[in-house]
């Protein structure tokens, strides 16, 4: 019984919240080459996207909220007329 609960553990990619209003995924040894970021620009309240490259989900809880991407769904997120690439520095 154990072995399921640990696959769905695996499974799981948790959002960890920032002070600021940036928001992170799973990307914890990732090179700073290997993600960038993207902000929210829609009317709704927010919105939950998946890579399809990775199978990240990216969840973007309001308008202006910044998530860490990785680079490989970079493209994906681009076609995304609520979404655009920006830089934190």
């Amino acid at each position: 019984m154990s072995c399921c609960n640990k696959r769905r553990q695996d499974i799981r990619q948790p959002v960890t919240p920032k002070r600021s209003h940036l928001r992170s995924t799973s990307l914890q040894n990732a090179d700073s080459d290997q993600f960038i970021y993207f902000q929210y620009f829609g009317r709704k309240g927010g919105l939950a996207i998946t890579g399809p490259i990775t199978g990240r989900r990216y969840r973007f809880d309001r308008y202006g909220a910044i998530v860490v991407v990785d680079l490989k769904d970079r493209d994906y997120l681009v076609a995304d007329r609520n979404l655009r690439q920006v830089s934190t520095s």
